[in-house]
């Protein structure tokens, strides 16, 4: 099993309601979301997974991966790397287009 770096752990400890009603607000760029999608998506995901996983409700889910534009919130973003993550997707390779969908070794 994977653990976090002493960082990521402490900045997950330190998340609260205000927080997460912050993140909820804040716009995301929804060509970020798209390519965590997708690559969810190349991973064997179907819509509707996506859709739990990240929040997205499934008629957002179809609009963003076909290109279009879409709200959608830092937390339903966020909530994307972390499915990435359990899918052994490198979201950090994803938003930087160097490996759209590179795996993670299970």
């Amino acid at each position: 099993m994977a653990t976090l770096p002493q960082l990521e752990a402490e900045r997950l400890f330190r998340l609260d309601h205000h927080r997460l009603a912050y993140l909820q607000q804040e716009p995301a760029d929804p060509q970020q979301v798209r390519l965590l999608l997708l690559s969810l998506a190349m991973a064997g995901c179907s819509n509707r997974q996506i859709a739990e996983f990240s929040g997205i409700d499934t008629l957002t889910v179809r609009v963003l991966m076909t290109g279009d534009r879409a709200w959608c919130s830092r937390l339903q973003q966020v909530r994307a790397e972390a499915a990435c993550e359990a899918w052994g997707i490198n979201p950090d390779m994803v938003v930087r287009k160097r490996a759209p969908a590179a795996r993670i070794g299970r």
